[in-house]
């Protein structure tokens, strides 16, 4: 049995479900395209941010650290070459020689330079050394020069800054300047250290955020001093070989880090300014707008799916009441009325209309099944008709057997299942001894009742898979399925013996009547008229014979 469409249909195929994902859909990508281009914004911004302040911040660092440099030089200049201080150091100098003056020398020295080292906001200490790099004086400030570092000092003709990597200590800084005679040859060196605080403070003074960085990085690409790290220095290199000065740029740290980072040189030293920040702190603010972008879009999709849905649900309710309706009229069922809602729109039109659609479909299935019902009976009546009609056609009206032409129906049929099967089947025809002398002395209607009472003897005495049928006037047939010529013999034999064992009393006859009949059988062997002929032929044997026996085909 088929399903309604009503059945058959599941919730994703709604009208309900289509629109509500249609709203979903709309709102969805909606959402998604604002998100996109507010997250491709911000994306911008953040780069346009990083593109202007980077550069802008390495530049002001490095003005101010060159402006640092230049002053500490000068300071240093200033002491070796004007002619007071100038002629103070050539004087220690040559005392630095002279035995028992050395002492005295280094006082006057340190009285000299320690008055400035202490107004300077950029130099720590001072120190006088020779020309071969050995040192003649030393102030107590600052940190003292190694050999190799007086060494670097020694060789210039003019003022010069150097840096050094002290380990332990940091990033060292210090300009040296000649001390010259009188005649302009070069006596000795007065080097200059500079505060490694100043330094620090100068990369510390212009910090981005808390998350970026400012190192300095000598010209071998060694980081002097970073901002904001306990370490004023260390020997790892920083920048990778791919990276362009002046220009912001994405890469992997040595740690394995994602930066993003700028460089800069810093004037004729071969100094590097690097701006460096991890990257997902950097973007950190970006990902916080995008989160929420993501969260107001959900809540906007979920906002607007439940609001479709409301609205959806008032639309469709009443819609998906008037197909349930539908459906159930569709199956028959018409005892259902849709509430009304007072509605005044399509809707509300379609829901009255439909009551009074289904009130009248009830009216009219009262009056189909009351006619039906007159119809039903008229039909039984007829059907039985029809069966006592198909049973008198087959069946002989005076003896209630088979007629002739069911018997040749059947016999055909019993013929096609033996060839079928190879069973055996048998014919056997009986006939009454005297039939029309007794007719004649008892009269008609005497002949009808004993061609009653034999027959009902015959029905008696046959088996339920055996067909016994009036063939003709006081002829029978027996068609004995299953049977071969021995067992239609012994049931020809029976036949014979019943009715020769019964005295029959007519209501027309005086004296009870004694009959016998004659039986001649044949088997079948493919031959269905050959089978006749041969039951036949045996019959009349039997009746030249002397009757009230059974004889047997060729």
């Amino acid at each position: 049995m088929r399903k309604s469409d009503g059945a058959r249909r599941g919730p994703e195929s709604s009208v309900a479900t289509k629109i509500i994902l249609l709203v979903f859909l709309a709102t969805f990508v909606s959402a998604a395209a604002v998100s996109w281009i507010s997250i491709e914004t911000a994306r911008r911004q953040f780069w346009s941010q990083v593109h202007q302040s980077y550069p802008a911040a390495l530049a002001r660092t490095g003005q101010r650290l060159l402006r640092w440099l230049a002053e500490g030089r000068g300071l240093a200049a200033d002491l070796a070459t004007r002619h007071a201080s100038r002629e103070t150091l050539l004087v220690l100098v040559r005392e630095a020689s002279a035995p028992g003056r050395r002492e005295a020398a280094t006082g006057l020295f340190r009285g000299l330079v320690s008055p400035l080292a202490e107004r300077s906001q950029t130099i720590e200490g001072f120190a006088l050394i020779g020309l071969d790099g050995r040192p003649i004086f030393e102030s107590t400030a600052g940190p003292a020069l190694s050999p190799p570092q007086r060494q670097r000092l020694a060789g210039a003709d003019s003022a010069l800054v150097q840096d050094f990597l002290v380990p332990g200590s940091g990033a060292l800084v210090a300009t040296s300047v000649p001390v010259r005679s009188a005649e302009g040859a070069p006596v000795a060196l007065l080097v200059a250290s500079f505060r490694p605080d100043g330094l620090r403070d100068i990369l510390a003074s212009d910090r981005l955020a808390a998350e970026a960085r400012i190192e300095l990085l000598d010209a071998s690409g060694q980081v002097l001093l970073r901002s904001g790290s306990p370490d004023e220095g260390t020997a790892a290199p920083v920048l990778p070989a791919s990276l362009p000065l002046g220009a912001v740029r994405e890469y992997t740290s040595v740690g394995g880090e994602h930066v993003i980072a700028m460089a800069r040189p810093v004037g004729a030293l071969g100094w590097t300014l690097v701006v460096e920040a991890p990257y997902e702190r950097a973007f950190a603010p970006v990902r916080t707008v995008i989160r929420r972008l993501l969260l107001i879009d959900v809540c906007v999709v979920v906002l607007a799916s439940l609001l479709a849905y409301a609205i959806t649900a008032s639309i469709v309710r009443p819609i998906e009441a008037l197909s349930e309706g539908a459906r159930r009229i569709a199956s028959g069922r018409l005892d259902l009325e849709l509430p009304e809602t007072g509605r005044q729109d399509e809707i509300g039109f379609l829901t009255r209309t439909f009551n009074e659609m289904v009130r009248r479909l009830q009216h009219t299935q009262a009056d189909l099944e009351a006619a039906n019902h007159r119809l039903r009976h008229q039909n039984q009546n007829l059907q039985a008709s029809n069966e006592v009609l198909e049973q008198l056609s087959i069946t002989d009206g005076l003896t209630k057997l088979h007629n002739h032409r069911f018997f040749q129906d059947h016999l055909i049929r019993e013929i096609k299942r033996a060839n079928r099967t190879g069973e055996p089947l048998s014919l056997v025809l009986v006939d009454i001894d005297d039939f029309k002398r007794l007719n004649d002395r008892l009269g008609h209607a005497a002949g009808d009742e004993l061609l009653q009472r034999i027959a009902r003897v015959l029905a008696e005495s046959v088996r339920d898979s055996d067909l016994l049928a009036r063939y003709g006037g006081e002829e029978f047939a027996v068609v004995a399925s299953g049977t071969d010529l021995a067992g239609a013999i012994v049931l020809a034999e029976k036949l014979r013996g019943e009715v020769a064992a019964v005295s029959f009393s007519l209501e027309d006859s005086v004296r009870p009547v004694s009959v016998t009949v004659s039986s001649g059988v044949a088997e079948y062997k493919g031959d269905r008229k050959k089978l006749f002929q041969s039951a036949d032929r045996a019959l009349y044997r039997a009746k030249a014979e002397g009757k009230n026996r059974v004889r047997i085909g060729d």
